[in-house]
């Protein structure tokens, strides 16, 4: 079991949030934990780095995020190395950067009052 939590400037969506939303680009990051024997993860921490760029300024979220633990070659080495006490382990975090639609940022318009 691992804890995985999403505390960034960015939301994180383990799912699709449905209309009013497209897709800019589909990101994977990995990366390697040594000595940590907590198993949790911050999924902001991981992802939100990678979204620096000018291509990602109007990004609203991080949609359909996937995480898989996996033990590398390089972990199983250092794990034999150090007879387990380097618990390396490799954490795989992928995800759709979305943004809001125009038409969906707009308010709906106001109903005009009917007149007899």
């Amino acid at each position: 079991m691992a804890r995985i939590t999403g505390h960034g400037s960015l939301p994180v969506l383990l799912n699709s949030p449905g209309s009013g939303y497209e897709v800019i680009d589909h990101v994977t990051v990995r990366k390697r934990f040594v000595f940590d024997y907590t198993r949790s993860i911050d999924v902001s921490a991981i992802l939100v780095p990678t979204l620096s760029g000018s291509r990602y300024a109007e990004a609203s979220a991080i949609a359909n995020v996937k995480v898989v633990w996996k033990t590398t070659p390089v972990d199983f080495l250092l794990n034999v190395v150090t007879l387990t006490f380097a618990a390396a382990q490799t954490v795989e975090v992928s995800g759709d950067v979305i943004r809001a639609r125009p038409e969906a940022r707009r308010p709906p318009p106001e109903e005009e009052p009917r007149g007899r």
